[in-house]
């Protein structure tokens, strides 16, 4: 059974993903249907899944992010590109997309 993270935004279903959208509309993510769930305004992600970057601000307003819930760590990220960004609360890989955890801050992938 997964472990999810909150996602601050909405999620829009379009065939056999979810369309992540936050709050503020700088950032829009794809991620499986299967790894997205809704309970009433409340958007959640499972961890281990992966996402793909439709659009984010290519501005960090932070200078590192900060994982908050780290179920993989950036280790999980693949060796040949460790790096990983924050989106809407989101950790995620750089290289392949993979949900490592939440995060504060807004850090996009280098």
């Amino acid at each position: 059974m997964p472990n999810w993270i909150p996602f601050d935004g909405t999620a829009e279903q379009e065939k056999n993903y979810s369309v992540l959208t936050s709050t503020d509309g700088e950032v829009i993510l794809e991620v499986p249907t299967d790894s997205v769930r809704v309970d009433n305004s409340r958007v959640e992600v499972a961890v281990g899944s992966s996402a793909r970057i439709r659009k984010a601000p290519s501005t960090a307003s932070c200078e590192r992010p900060e994982l908050t819930t780290s179920f993989f760590g950036p280790e999980e990220c693949p060796r040949d590109y460790p790096h990983w960004g924050c989106y809407a609360f989101i950790a995620i890989c750089c290289a392949g997309g993979k949900i490592i955890g939440g995060c504060i801050g807004y850090y996009p992938c280098p």
